[in-house]
């Protein structure tokens, strides 16, 4: 009899808690250095706190699940995300009405037709579980990260609150409530047995992620605060299109007719 074998527990939700407790301890030594109070701050009111701490883990941990779960390519993860450009300009729009120049629009509509052009692409696996199901929950994760993005320039920029203030209340309760639910499912206690006894590398590529995520999270919302969340959101995507052009590089991806035209409708 053959042996059935063991599927691997997905570690997604334990990623997502050494982010955002990484992020937490980074605003924490801010504090302390810069000899601020951690009491809940007087400009936001608590319970919007929770709200938008329990938003931030799904659209992290979403993100992470449909890369996981769903086998789905690094590329397509990298071009779905980009269409969080698209929601966050939409919400600017139409929640803090803001407005735009053409300019911006045009960029938003090369973003859409880039999407569009990638899954053509991608023309042998149109019907794959990474597209059926793993897509649109990426794409709802995207759309939950753009009322993030939205929400932290309302309040820094109309109710006077600090990058380092929203940042520190919002991981605050976020590594509460994830900490919770990962020991209760039991994802810790596999996490951390994996990490140290079976692949210590990954713990070593955990904690770079942690510390990394915290300095780019933390001057993320200055930028934001600073330029808005739509220019956050263009420095973001420039991001993601180099690190989708090095994945072809290093995974040797066969290159299609429509990822040429999806790389010049992102470069436009």
């Amino acid at each position: 009899k053959k042996k059935k074998k063991k599927k691997k527990k997905k570690k997604s939700w334990l990623i997502t808690f050494i982010e955002i407790i990484s992020s937490f301890v980074y605003e924490l030594i801010s504090r302390l250095m810069n000899e601020e109070t951690c009491y809940i701050a007087p400009h936001i009111f608590p319970l919007s706190y929770l709200m938008f701490a329990l938003n931030l883990i799904l659209a992290k941990g979403l993100a992470t699940v449909s890369l996981q779960y769903f086998d789905m390519d690094y590329p397509t993860y990298a071009v779905c995300r980009n269409s969080k450009l698209v929601f966050v300009m939409l919400l600017s729009v139409f929640w803090l009405h803001k407005k735009y120049h053409m300019d911006d629009w045009v960029v938003v509509f090369c973003v859409s037709a880039s999407l569009f052009c990638f899954r053509a692409g991608a023309h042998d696996v149109w019907f794959s579980k990474a597209n059926t199901m793993g897509v649109p929950m990426l794409l709802l994760a995207s759309f939950l990260s753009a009322i993030d993005h939205n929400w932290k320039e309302k309040i820094m920029r109309r109710q006077g609150a600090t990058p380092n203030e929203v940042l520190f209340h919002i991981n605050l309760i976020g590594v509460v409530m994830l900490f919770v639910f990962i020991v209760a499912s039991g994802e810790l206690q596999s996490g951390i047995q994996f990490m140290w006894e079976e692949n210590q590398s990954a713990l070593w590529w955990m904690i770079c992620r942690g510390v990394t995520y915290a300095f780019w999270i933390h001057y993320s919302v200055v930028l934001i605060q600073q330029a808005g969340a739509l220019v956050n959101q263009y420095v973001s995507t420039i991001r993601k299109i180099v690190s989708v052009m090095l994945s072809f590089l290093v995974y040797r991806t066969h290159f299609h007719f429509y990822h040429g035209i999806e790389r010049l409708c992102n470069f436009q």
